[in-house]
Parts: C-alpha cells; sequence; structure tokens
C-alpha cells in the first residue's frame, strides 16, 4: 500500500504470539525462527529486544542502496538505514 507505513510488532505482542504458539505446537529447540522486516522498522532499541525473543534470524527488505531508487519506490527507508541495519543486527548478536 503506497504511502502507509506498517510498523512491526511491540515485543510484548511478539511475546505473546510465541507463547500462544508453543501452547498449541511442539516447536524443535533448534527451530529456525526469521522476521521479516524493513530497514527502517530495525531500530537498535528494536534489535535488542528481538534478541531476546525466539527469533534468531531476520529477512530484511532492502530493495536498493541507491537514495533516489528508494526515493522512487516509495520506500519508507533510507540509504542509511538500509547500510546500517544488517550490521546492527550482527553486532547485537542475531
Amino acid at each position: 500500500m503506497v504511502g502507509v507505513h506498517r510498523h512491526l510488532l511491540s515485543y510484548d505482542e511478539l511475546m505473546r504470539f510465541f507463547e500462544e504458539m508453543y501452547s498449541l505446537f511442539s516447536v524443535d529447540a533448534n527451530a529456525e525462527i526469521t522476521m521479516e522486516a524493513n530497514p527502517d522498522d530495525l531500530t537498535k532499541a528494536y534489535l535488542k529486544s528481538l534478541k531476546q525473543s525466539p527469533i534468531n534470524r531476520l529477512s530484511v527488505g532492502v530493495q536498493s542502496f541507491r537514495e533516489e531508487d528508494l526515493l522512487s519506490m516509495n520506500r519508507a527507508h533510507n540509504k542509511e538505514q538500509a547500510l546500517s541495519c544488517v550490521p546492527n543486527a550482527a553486532d547485537i548478536g542475531l
């Protein structure tokens, strides 16, 4: 949806989801649990909270590292966010 910024679930919302999922299903202790996110949503504070969750893999929606491309695609993130989100996640241990 053009012009609509989607927000990720809060840490508390994520944990309620995982609690419900674990109560209904048997999840292997070594399961890969991936979350898809856009670079502008992956602030350092949010990444730190994700480290406390069962999520152990990120799929980051970077479509370009060129500012003009991001603007033409109406992306919410900018070049700097695209370049910094993955190293920030790695620094935190995701």
